[in-house]
Formats: structure tokens, sequence, C-alpha cells
């Protein structure tokens, strides 16, 4: 369901190159929605009762699905937003495939380009998996210290990706970033 939605919120103005930072933005925002409410049901989750479990799983799935639908048609080569194994498999790949890639059998300037666009997919992959690590510390943090803010944690970062999607400096070419 989450799939399905991002898949259609982003495909809806994504084509329009002007247009697709909003695209982008109106599915991060209805992730945040959802996680929104996954919050306010989870902090009532006594007063709710049991059966409320099933509403916070439908909450997360479509949360991640709508978010793994806009990461992928960003096209980041080798990151995965809803399972961090992936992107460690990714990144592990990467770098023994470039390993194994310059070895200096290939043409200097061929190789040159390779490496960069190597060398971009990785620094990539490796910010990601650092920011799984910063938000494990968080968590963690929380768990000892607010327990209940724990749920609060995920509509946190999706703000913040938000407020940095509108605050991002435009690319060299000129394109949104």
């Amino acid at each position: 369901m989450g799939v399905a939605l991002g898949v259609l919120l982003v495909d809806r103005h994504y084509h329009r190159q002007a247009e697709r930072k909003r695209a982008i933005t109106g599915a991060v925002a209805a992730e945040a929605a959802a996680l929104f409410v996954f919050s306010i049901v989870s902090w009532n989750l006594q007063i709710l009762g049991r059966s409320a479990v099933v509403v916070l799983v439908v909450l997360a799935g479509v949360a991640m699905g709508i978010q793994s639908a806009t990461v992928r048609k960003l096209n980041l080569p080798g990151v995965v937003t809803t399972y961090i194994t992936g992107t460690i498999t990714s990144l592990t790949s990467g770098f023994a495939r470039g390993i194994r890639k310059w070895d200096g059998r290939r043409a200097m300037h061929e190789a040159n380009r390779e490496k960069r666009d190597w060398e971009s997919r990785l620094e990539i992959q490796a910010g990601v998996f650092i920011v799984y690590g910063l938000a494990a510390c968080m968590i963690a943090t929380l768990q000892a210290y607010w327990p209940g803010g724990k749920p609060l944690s995920p509509l946190v970062a999706v703000v913040l990706a938000i407020w940095a999607t509108f605050h991002a400096q435009p690319s060299p070419q000129g394109t949104e970033g």
C-alpha cells in the first residue's frame, strides 16, 4: 500500500524537472503524516488496546513503502533506506568490485571516469551507513533517557529530511539536488 502511494505521489510530477523537488517533498510529507499518526497511536496504546498494534504495523508499513518508492525514484545507487543490509551489501560489493577493476588494465581516461563514479557511489553509501549508525545511537539514548520518545524518532528524521530538501543548495549544473 505504501509503495503504491509513494509511486503515485512521486510519479505525478517527477517527469517535469522543475517540479521534482515538490514531488519528492510531497511523498516525504505523506510519510511524515503516517509517522505522525504512528506516534499518536503508539503513545495511546494502553488506551486504544492491543488491537491498535495492527494499526501501528500498517502505519509503519505504509511509511516504509512510501520511503522505498521515493528513494527508488531518486535512483541513488546502492542506497536502500528501509533495510540496512541492502546498503551494507551494496557498499561492500561495490568496494570489492572497484578494487578489482582499477588494477591498471584499462585505458587511463576510461578508468579515471569509472573510478570517480565508483568513488561517488561509495561516498553516498558510506554516508548512509554512517547515518544508520548515528540513528542507532540516538535510539539507544532515547531508550535510556526517554523511552516514550522512540516513536517520534522516525517522524523527526523525515521532518529533518524535508527541511534539508528545502535548504539544499542547487548543484553546479543548475539542477536541484
